[in-house]
């Protein structure tokens, strides 16, 4: 299983150590009655396409970002993360799951916490929508 990356960031930064995530196709359908036909005969249509929201949680201490102490190199991280999602005009960025799935990506929600019993670490979730 390989890690997944996030074009956002390069060289040595990563998403960090990643707990879990999640893919998920949402297929909204369109269901009624066919016209002048029994009550039991139902047509249904896919009127929407797909979409396909990808969330990340992850914990991250700042390796591989500047900064001269883990809460400045964690200050980093955060930045990218809240510029990307506060840009206005978002720019797509391209995500590699852990199956090597390639999605091109704009992040709409990041929330952080410290990581309890070590504050040189954050715990985040991403989520993610498929552009």
């Amino acid at each position: 299983m390989t890690k997944p990356e996030l074009s956002i960031f390069a060289g040595s930064q990563s998403v960090g150590e990643v707990y879990e995530e999640q893919n998920e196709i949402i297929v909204p359908f369109f269901e009624a009655a066919i016209p002048l036909s029994s009550t039991s005969s139902r047509i249904q249509l896919n009127l929407a396409g797909k979409s396909r929201i990808l969330v990340l949680q992850a914990a991250v201490s700042g390796i591989g970002f500047s900064g001269a102490t883990p809460n400045d190199k964690i200050g980093q991280f955060v930045y990218l993360m809240e510029q990307w999602v506060n840009s206005g005009i978002q720019t797509t960025r391209t995500y590699t799951s852990s199956l090597e799935d390639e999605y091109t990506v704009n992040a709409f929600n990041f929330k952080w916490r410290r990581s309890k019993g070590d504050p040189n670490r954050i715990i985040y979730t991403l989520l993610m929508k498929e552009s």
